[in-house]
């Protein structure tokens, strides 16, 4: 079911910024009203965001050179942040986090992380 969703980048960093400032019900209604998901698929979608989930592209969502941007911006790194202060079990969505963000490997993703 959530593997099906496709939203581009800025809509993820719209409904995430929402859920952050304690406006969930907001990013819920929001996204419902984009995509015409059930309540609790909606929901569903915005907890996975809220823990650092990146969803697939929706089409023409891919950035400029086709592929994930190398850098590492302010907003990235304050997520990052946030996600390894959370919980040590977050650690892992923060390397995805990071590896969709910037293409990283695996390995590169988890030594960043743990540099932090």
């Amino acid at each position: 079911m959530l593997s099906e969703i496709q939203l581009n980048s800025e809509f993820q960093e719209e409904l995430r910024s929402l859920a952050w400032q304690g406006h969930t019900e907001e990013a819920i209604k929001l996204l419902r009203k984009q995509t015409k998901l059930a309540p609790h698929e909606a929901t569903l979608v915005v907890q996975e965001l809220m823990v650092g989930r990146v969803f697939p592209q929706a089409e023409g969502g891919a950035t400029e050179s086709g592929g994930p941007s190398a850098v590492i911006d302010d907003d990235l790194l304050n997520r990052l942040h946030i996600l390894v202060a959370q919980d040590p079990f977050k650690r892992t969505a923060a390397i995805q986090l990071l590896r969709d963000h910037t293409g990283m490997g695996v390995r590169d993703a988890k030594r960043f992380i743990d540099a932090l």
